[in-house]
């Protein structure tokens, strides 16, 4: 395992070791590395959320006889967690510009306050859209940024927890989704046995709508095909293979729909599902036969 060093010449030292293997040796090698690149930054964005928490130790030691009187309008700070905020910061090697202290004293306390409020998927899989999102968010709204995330939390843990189970179910082989049984929503209305899973037919909905899709030259695929591999044309150039982020959600009592979670554009490949096929003109399409397939129950 290449450990983590910031020494030029070790560097250096391990990258000639990996290139000296054959390639089935190097191509493991980096797999293992860039996982747990990855996985070690998903850990430091997650160590965030209890920051406030360390500043607010480091703020209980600090002499408030020592410290400056408060200047210009409360902010919502004490001068001892200002002071902690500007000590941890330069412990931990951040920029001490008084704006990026502003910035991150804001932040961290308002992640803290989320892990606090019980908000948990949404902060383990942050992005950066996400903290800029949390970083522009009007002090003057109605809704708390807190409340506005929790909001998030609660309609969308569900799809987080199944994404996380179908990520995992894809890495041990199971590419036709087998996964989406174990989703209750999608059992008690689909009646498939799992045996006849990948055994399902896409029809059209209306020949006329079928003709429309041929004349403007998209891709289409035998109608015998449930799941296309990961390494099929149709996922397109890009490698827009967004099968894995298409949920199975309730339309009524009885069926289903399909409902992607990530944007689409042209070209990316969002699975085929069985039942009657629509063709939209609004929208961007995808290159299976249609937007999005009704799943029949």
């Amino acid at each position: 395992m290449a450990p983590t060093r910031t020494d030029p010449d070790k560097i250096r030292k391990y990258a000639d070791e990996v290139a000296e293997y054959n390639y089935e040796q190097a191509v493991s090698i980096i797999q293992r590395d860039n996982a747990l690149a990855m996985g070690k930054g998903v850990q430091n964005r997650y160590n965030e959320t209890i920051f406030w928490k360390i500043i607010l130790k480091g703020a209980a030691l600090i002499d408030h006889a020592k410290l400056p009187p408060a200047k210009g309008p409360a902010d919502g700070f004490t001068m001892a967690e200002k002071a902690a905020t500007k000590k941890f910061m330069e412990d931990a090697g951040y920029g001490l510009g008084a704006e990026n202290q502003r910035q991150h004293r804001i932040f961290w306390k308002n992640l803290f306050k989320m892990r606090e409020a019980g908000i948990d998927k949404v902060l383990y899989h942050r992005t950066k859209e996400f903290d800029s999102y949390c970083k522009g968010y009007p002090k003057t709204s109605e809704i708390s940024l807190v409340d506005a995330i929790k909001r998030w939390e609660t309609q969308y843990r569900p799809y987080i927890e199944q994404l996380e189970t179908r990520v995992l179910r894809l890495g041990k082989g199971d590419l036709a989704l087998l996964s989406d049984l174990d989703n209750p929503q999608v059992a008690e209305r689909l009646k498939v046995h799992e045996s006849s899973w990948n055994n399902a037919k896409n029809e059209w909905a209306f020949t006329s709508e079928e003709e429309r899709f041929k004349r403007k030259g998209l891709q289409t695929f035998s109608t015998d095909v449930i799941c296309a591999p990961l390494d099929n044309q149709l996922a397109s150039e890009s490698g827009g293979d967004k099968s894995a982020f298409t949920f199975l959600l309730p339309k009524d009592g009885s069926s289903l729909f399909a409902c992607s979670i990530v944007p689409v554009r042209e070209g990316d490949f969002l699975g085929v599902f069985a039942g009657k096929i629509r063709f939209r003109k609004t929208g961007v399409p995808p290159t299976v036969s249609a937007v999005l397939s009704t799943i029949c129950g």
